[in-house]
């Protein structure tokens, strides 16, 4: 009673987001070789988020209240794609980036704060940010004159 699916917007969620974990799964097995294409598939990855994550399949009462949930709670993303994409940034030495992802991500995926992994990346995030740069640290080291 008070359910309607619009099976359609199920069918293209579902779509969209298997291709999109399966692109999260080509940046995690190209990471160990090449932590530059790793970052910039997950950035593709994370970006087409949004073409699926706010789909509205359920109408009716179910459809109201999961939009009401939304609206108090935010919406989820895939926080495990930003998890492995902040560790690649903060390996390459780019924990600014890293940071100012992770802001942007949080802001639109309110609900992902919830998860562990959360904690976990915005720890990494804030650690990275407060370690001298390496380079910096080599220049520094070096005779001048």
């Amino acid at each position: 009673m008070g359910r309607q699916t619009d099976f359609e917007a199920l069918d293209r969620c579902n779509s969209l987001r298997a291709a999109n974990l399966k692109l999260i799964e080509q940046a995690k097995a190209i990471e160990k070789c090449d932590l530059e294409k790793a970052t910039s598939i997950y950035i593709q990855a994370i970006k087409a988020i949004q073409s699926y994550a706010f789909i509205t399949y359920e109408k009716g009462l179910v459809g109201q209240l999961l939009e009401e949930e939304a609206e108090e709670l935010g919406a989820c993303g895939e926080v495990n794609a930003l998890d492995r994409f902040t560790l690649c940034l903060v390996k390459l030495g780019r924990p600014e980036e890293a940071a100012q992802y992770t802001d942007n991500y949080f802001k639109q995926y309110r609900r992902d704060l919830e998860f562990n992994v959360a904690k976990r990346i915005e720890k990494r995030v804030s650690k990275a940010l407060k370690k001298p740069n390496k380079g910096m640290q080599a220049d520094a080291a070096k005779p001048h004159g």
